[in-house]
Formats: C-alpha cells, sequence, structure tokens
C-alpha cells in the first residue's frame, strides 16, 4: 500500500478514536421536545418517550474550575453577579403539585454549561429561595472511556462511564457513531440501572432502562475532578 495512503488511513482511525465532547451530543434548547426510544428490560416493553427541555436562571459566584455557588435572579449580593442558565427535562404532563425543578432524563439532575463543561445540580425549588446550592463539575470538555464521572449525595452514588462510540437503529433510522453510556447506582449494593445512546447534534436517540446487580462500587473506584 502507498506510504501516502497509509498515513491518510492512520489519520481517520486516529480521528475516529478521539474523545469525544458530551455537549456535542447533548444539544439543549429552551422549549424543545426531544424524542427517544425508551426500553424498559425488565417488562421488554419499548415505546417513544418525549421530553421538553426547560430553562431557568441563577446568579453564580464563581469558585475554582470543579464547583460554584447559586442563587436566585433577585438575589442582590454583589458576589453573585454573573447570571446563568440551568437546564432540565420533563415530560409534557409535569406533576402538577411538583415544588421543585425536577429532571426526567437519564442523569435526573439540572445541567449547566459552563465553557464546553457540563455542570450538575440537584433537584431545586421553583421559587429558588433556598440557600444557595452548589453546581458540581459532572461532565469535562472530553470524555474518556472507562472513568467514573460521578453524582454523589450522602451514601448515594450515581455513576456515568462513557463505552465507546457505536452505531444504533431506532426506528427504521440508522444514527452512526453515537456515544454510549452506562448508568450504575450504588446505595447499599450497586446496579446498572441503564443504558443511553446519544447522537452528535441530536441527544438521546435511545435509553434502555435496566436493574442489573452488579459488583459493588466502592469510592475508591470513583473518579477524582482532579484527574480530569
Amino acid at each position: 500500500m502507498h506510504p501516502s495512503r497509509i498515513f491518510i488511513l492512520s489519520m481517520i482511525a486516529f480521528a475516529s478514536c478521539k474523545s469525544p465532547s458530551f455537549t456535542s451530543y447533548f444539544p439543549v434548547q429552551k422549549d424543545k421536545t426531544y424524542t427517544f426510544l425508551k426500553h424498559i428490560d425488565s417488562t421488554n416493553q419499548s415505546f417513544t418517550e418525549t421530553l421538553i427541555c426547560r430553562e431557568t436562571n441563577a446568579r453564580v459566584w464563581p469558585g475554582d474550575r470543579h464547583t460554584f455557588s447559586l442563587v436566585e435572579p433577585e438575589n442582590t449580593n454583589p458576589k453573585f453577579k454573573k447570571v446563568v442558565q440551568l437546564y432540565y427535562f420533563q415530560k409534557p404532563t409535569p406533576a402538577p403539585d411538583s415544588t421543585d425543578f425536577r429532571d426526567n432524563s437519564f442523569t435526573r439532575l439540572l445541567y449547566c454549561f459552563q465553557g464546553k463543561k457540563v455542570y450538575k445540580v440537584e433537584s431545586w425549588s421553583k421559587d429558588l429561595q433556598t440557600m444557595a446550592q452548589r453546581a458540581w463539575l459532572l461532565f469535562p470538555k472530553k470524555l474518556k472511556p472507562g472513568i467514573h464521572y460521578k453524582y454523589r449525595n450522602g451514601d448515594y452514588h450515581r455513576t456515568f462511564v462513557y463505552i465507546g462510540k457505536e452505531p444504533t437503529t431506532v426506528n427504521g433510522i440508522q444514527y452512526k457513531d453515537c456515544i454510549k453510556m452506562d448508568v450504575f447506582e450504588t446505595f447499599y449494593d450497586s446496579r446498572k440501572t441503564g443504558t443511553v445512546w446519544l447522537a452528535k447534534n441530536t441527544g438521546v436517540v435511545r435509553w434502555d432502562v435496566k436493574n442489573e446487580q452488579v459488583t459493588h462500587i466502592s469510592r475508591q473506584q470513583w473518579y477524582e475532578p482532579d484527574k480530569y
């Protein structure tokens, strides 16, 4: 084979192995409707799920590169100058009695996008009249296979593991080079609770809901932000 062709093929292979940016595969737009295939393993049922992206604002007090504080937009504390957008996904007919912003996507967290990084925020009171909320780094600019990107609340942990890229077909449409992620939860034991496929510039196209017990994921196995 001609050396120039070998070089070109090598560059193509290298490009295909580059670490993807989560934000490129998880676009958000206020009030936009997103649909995807949802499969429940336990009942072997599949159906089309619809979620609507919602937006709310908050003021931010910058911290370090891993976390910052948030308060309601009306807060007059001069330390909280910058206004940022928080995004969450809800069903077309959300629970009318809910007093919190609650996310129905596969992470079940509110999202804040800063510099191509994704920060997560727990569900928050709709009146925002609460103590300062913390936003923690969840996904860096680039995803790496095998790293446990985590959300932690006391003894409860939720882990997101980037598996790699693979195609998937949904309702006769083939999506190439999707990023595939496994979702785990740990409290007393560890379980794989889902697998998601995200297409570039589209978002989630398939979400398999699981309930598989797995080897216990200890705290030592969770990634630390300083390793980014």
